[in-house]
């Protein structure tokens, strides 16, 4: 949902603060307002004296306190407009605070990321008549004094802490995380039971640990008696057409460097790019191709597994970027090339990801038709906005959420279950590393209208 500036506005004098109409304007294009926000107010607790007017430089000098010294971006870099695209956001990197516990930093993740879910699934029409488990478990038959039983209806929401099935039942302990103003909070946990007799039986047998979700029931002689399980969900919209003519290529997973990469057909590609086909359907699709969105794997790197040095045609990670960048020079510069780590470049261990340092690909950031981007980032082409992450979550959502494994329709299945649970990343005991930093950024804040991702090495698109 689009937020007004009336709610900005009304949150800042809350705190006893005025804004300038430029501030407003650049909260207004931030990826995840409610937490910029935050970050703004944290800062402005800080300053003495505070400041009565809030101005562009108190944002930008908020932003500056927290993100990484090395890449100080300010949200009007982060949304600067460019002819024909605007990158609306992209993940730069934050400075890990090291006098914060490594189990603090974690939970500090783990309540931003449950914070960001439980808004969003809130905002669902089916949800706005929720109670929270501390209202449930201080007895909600207040809510129903005067109601029939047959309008008992009620919904819940919660963190999944547990899950047991057998043929019979599926049992669900939800946890809610009631954050306090100081930061603290109280846990408050309800244990729901679904029968294979009951309708959302089968929504339950593909629920998995530490998802969040809504629960509607009944409340049936204090027995709370599930009806529906909800996700956050994929939240509808117009399809949105380009305004422009235009067309994107989605590649991903190159892997140069390595005695794998299929570099005649990449050069095919390249070749195809400068319109060298007699295909005139092809030529005239060329001839409108704008962009290249890379998802991740540019190079193959080294020391990603045992054995990896047999595999490559050098160790050295620059001399990889180096290749890749010789390849990329045969793309007209009138074509933008966007770029993303995944876990076989320099920076693609943990998630999120920042872009591919400088120092290891300076080259690729000579170009001028070259961005280097992290991930996830959020790009708008021509009126269309395309979500971008290089597909760490793929591998747990192809396990938990579809029987149908390492295929295309697996790799859509999977791609719809992160959509509708609104994350790139599902943190459960997983193989990929998420970052301790303050805000979960693998949280989909934003609907997109494309997501494009890699990783495992399957084409599939719907």
């Amino acid at each position: 949902a689009k937020v007004s500036v009336d709610r900005i506005v009304r949150k800042f004098k809350d705190s006893g603060y005025l804004f300038s109409p430029e501030a407003i304007k650049l909260i207004m294009n931030s990826p995840d307002v409610d937490s910029v926000i935050e970050v703004i107010l944290k800062y402005l607790d800080s300053v003495s004296p505070k400041p009565i007017v809030i101005n562009a430089s108190h944002i930008n000098s908020a932003l500056a306190s927290v993100i990484s010294e090395n890449k100080k971006m300010t949200i009007r870099e982060l949304v600067s407009e460019h002819i024909g695209f605007e990158i609306k956001f992209t993940f730069m990197g934050y400075k890990v605070d090291r006098s914060i516990k490594l189990v603090d930093g974690y939970a500090r993740l783990l309540i931003d990321r449950y914070q960001k879910l439980k808004r969003i699934l809130l905002e669902r029409p089916d949800m706005h008549y929720a109670v929270s488990l501390k209202d449930i478990k201080k007895g909600v038959k207040r809510f129903f004094e005067n109601e029939t039983s047959q309008q008992r209806k009620i919904a819940t929401y919660g963190l999944v802490l547990s899950v047991t099935r057998n043929s019979k039942k599926v049992e669900i302990i939800l946890e809610d995380i009631a954050v306090e103003s100081k930061g603290s909070g109280t846990v408050n946990r309800i244990t729901v039971e679904i029968p294979s007799t009951s309708q959302a039986f089968k929504k339950a047998m593909w629920i998995a640990e530490n998802e969040v979700i809504g629960v509607v029931g009944v409340l049936n002689n204090d027995k709370f008696e599930v009806e529906d399980i909800l996700l956050p969900g994929i939240t509808l919209k117009p399809i949105r057409r380009p305004s422009d003519d235009l067309y994107v290529a989605f590649l991903s997973d190159l892997h140069v460097g390595s005695l794998k990469f299929v570099e005649n057909r990449f050069k095919a590609f390249i070749n195809t790019v400068q319109g060298n086909t007699d295909d005139p359907k092809l030529k005239n699709i060329i001839k409108k191709l704008r962009f290249i969105i890379i998802a991740g794997d540019l190079i193959d790197g080294f020391g990603v597994y045992r054995g990896q040095e047999k595999e490559l045609l050098t160790i050295d990670v620059e001399e990889q970027y180096k290749m890749l960048a010789e390849l990329l020079s045969g793309i007209p510069e009138d074509i933008n090339i966007f770029l993303i780590p995944g876990e076989h470049d320099v920076s693609g261990l943990y998630v999120p990801s920042q872009p591919i340092p400088r120092e290891f690909a300076q080259k690729l950031y000579s170009m001028k038709n070259v961005h280097m981007l992290g991930d996830p980032s959020f790009i708008r082409i021509s009126g269309v906005d395309i979500l971008v992450s290089h597909g760490r979550g793929l591998d747990d959502a192809i396990e938990l959420y579809t029987l149908k494994g390492l295929t295309s329709e697996g790799i859509i299945d999977a791609m719809e279950s992160l959509l509708l649970r609104r994350e790139l990343v599902i943190p459960i005991n997983s193989k990929v590393i998420v970052a301790p930093y303050p805000h979960d950024f693998n949280v989909i804040t934003i609907m997109p209208d494309i997501m494009h991702m890699g990783h495992v090495h399957i084409a599939a698109a719907a």
